[in-house]
């Protein structure tokens, strides 16, 4: 007959064995990657209320910058300005959705986000010259 030699802790029960904190752990990293972007503290906030933040014909693109970071995308326009174009988003890495409860968790988090996306366009002087969020779901 086999005995369990687990390693006990102080209130006598067993330890987790190495490989199951080991794997928790890479589940957690994985759960940590839906993360879309590394924007500045704060640009939640503006994404959720951009007419607090965004002043047409005041804001200048380094205010801008400095409040949601570097823009997901760029594009210069007919007229001398820029667009640039922020995306809130999540997306589930496709190995998480294959796990057991935990793909389950992160598909209904998933699911509850509403994904969106701030487009500003400033005038050839660096001005916000108007801003639209639209939902992109």
């Amino acid at each position: 007959m086999r005995r369990n030699r687990c390693l006990q802790g102080r209130q006598g029960r067993p330890l987790p064995r190495a490989g199951t904190l080991g794997t928790a752990l890479v589940l957690l990293g994985l759960l940590g990657a839906c993360a879309t972007t590394s924007a500045p503290p704060g640009a939640k906030e503006v994404l959720k209320n951009p007419a607090a933040s965004l002043v047409v014909g005041s804001t200048s693109k380094a205010q801008v910058a400095s409040r949601l970071g570097k823009a997901d995308e760029v594009q210069d326009d007919d007229e001398g300005g820029q667009v640039w174009v922020y995306r809130d988003t999540v997306e589930v890495p496709m190995l998480l959705s294959l796990v057991p409860i935990l793909g389950d968790i992160a598909d209904g988090a998933a699911m509850l986000h509403k994904n969106r996306e701030l487009i500003v366009s400033f005038d050839r002087s660096g001005i916000v010259r108007k801003w639209k969020l639209r939902p992109l779901d």
